[in-house]
């Protein structure tokens, strides 16, 4: 490892949770925009579906993400730091994306994709936000056992754009 100071090491590794999270929560949202805050300008995504420069496909890509599916949730684990120099870490983080899908009989069913994004965030002009990501796919499965375990009405329901609590909140 890389001598970066402690202060420095924990300022950035601040930022980089969160631009991973602004990631999820911009995805969930089905949010382009915030959801690219996470990234350089100029980052490139290799994620199976599409890969190349976040700023030529990730808009198309989510929104192909939010025509097929009726919400998502994006949940990071843990990440793990691996210091190049003191302005660039390597970054390996377990996420679980559930995707839920309804067929034309109204069918829901529940996509499971369990993997890591290993991440290359870089800092520039301050900023640490990801120039490389790679996502790997661990686990996966469809789980068309997906009746709903709750009542609709008993909480507060998500949703996408501004129907969603969180945009008041």
């Amino acid at each position: 490892m890389t001598t970066v100071s402690t202060v420095d090491r924990l300022l950035a590794e601040d930022a980089v949770r969160r631009a991973l999270i602004a990631y999820c929560r911009g995805v969930d949202r089905g949010d382009a925009a915030y959801a690219l805050t996470a990234y350089h300008p100029d980052g490139v995504d290799h994620h199976g579906t599409w890969d190349g420069r976040v700023s030529d496909h990730f808009a198309d890509a989510l929104q192909r993400l939010v025509d097929r599916t009726t919400s998502t949730v994006h949940l990071m684990g843990a990440s793990e730091f691996d210091w190049i120099d003191a302005r660039a870490v390597r970054v390996e983080s377990s996420v679980l994306a559930l995707h839920e899908v309804v067929d034309a009989q109204g069918r829901r069913s529940i996509e499971h994709l369990h993997g890591r994004y290993l991440d290359v965030f870089r800092c520039i002009s301050g900023e640490w936000r990801i120039s490389e990501r790679t996502f790997v796919r661990d686990l996966d499965f469809l789980d068309d056992r997906g009746t709903a375990a709750y009542p609709p009405g008993l909480f507060a329901e998500g949703a996408r754009g501004s129907e969603d609590p969180a945009a008041s909140f």
